[in-house]
């Protein structure tokens, strides 16, 4: 069986102390031994000498007392050592927890796509949307998406459906809410995010030549203009949405947000600002 090297340096301190004793109570009993074991040393010749055994009681002390202090101070090193690794490992625990909550929670910085070379091409809104939220959805891995325009009408505000991505419309139907009507509706209104994670069964449905299918996480968020609204976006997925993600694109289309609302009569340079 391996000894460590650790083991190793404790056996030797305890040596070197038991040693250290050792020597320390034969130098004591030596004038009496030397008188018991010799017929021609006695008290009085002893006495004679020992001057001479008290350097040898200074010199093998010293270096004992020196030996001792060595000793303690390896273990007082050795302690605060140990003591020092084990902070550093909390520390280091309570760091990686902290990254990986705060990892969590913020996540990566996440590259959507540039919404000021889509405004580059001094494209009609519609087209611009169409643009985005194709970028958005790919770098998102979403299975659809649409944009609502909000229309301040007498009696009433809504949002109108303006630009898809993958959005089963049937033709000839137009897509629009009340402020306050359905979800799209409901953030409209309040201008805050909705990140829902259980869809219901048939709320959203996804077409494509294997069948038709319901992604279960729904991402909408007010587009705002300053402080008012002037769109809405809606994502869906079969991924949950972290809030990284919802920054991401609140950042995106909020660059766009000028584009809703001076009805197509805004430059990259004012968008920028």
């Amino acid at each position: 069986m391996l000894i460590s090297s650790t083991t190793i340096k404790w056996i030797s301190v305890a040596v070197f102390i038991l040693a250290s004793l050792t020597s320390a109570f034969v130098l004591f009993q030596l004038p009496e031994w030397l008188s018991q074991y010799s017929a021609k040393l006695d008290l009085a010749t002893i006495n004679e000498v020992s001057p001479i055994l008290q350097r040898v009681y200074l010199t093998v002390g010293f270096n004992i007392l020196s030996g001792l202090i060595v000793v303690a101070l390896f273990v007082s090193n050795r302690n605060q050592y140990e003591k020092e690794i084990r902070e550093f490992k909390v520390s280091e625990q309570d760091t990686i927890t902290t990254e990986k909550e705060t990892g969590k929670e913020y996540g990566e910085e996440i590259y959507l796509g540039d919404p000021e070379e889509i405004l580059s091409t001094e494209a009609e809104t519609k087209e611009v949307f169409t643009k985005a939220l194709s970028q958005v959805c790919n770098a998102l891995e979403a299975s659809q998406g649409a944009v609502f325009q909000v229309v301040n009408n007498k009696e009433y505000n809504s949002i109108d459906l303006l630009s898809s991505y993958a959005y089963h419309i049937p033709e000839g139907d137009q897509i629009s809410f009340r402020f306050g009507e359905g979800i799209a509706g409901q953030v409209a209104k309040e201008g805050k995010i909705a990140n829902i994670d259980a869809v219901p069964e048939g709320y959203i449905q996804i077409f494509s030549g294997l069948g038709q299918s319901t992604p279960k996480h729904l991402l909408v968020l007010p587009i705002k203009e300053e402080k008012a609204v002037v769109g809405v976006v809606e994502i869906s997925s079969f991924k949950p949405f972290q809030e990284n993600q919802e920054l991401a694109l609140e950042n995106y289309f909020g660059k766009l947000a000028l584009k809703l609302s001076n009805n197509d009569n805004v430059r990259i340079e004012e968008a920028k600002q």
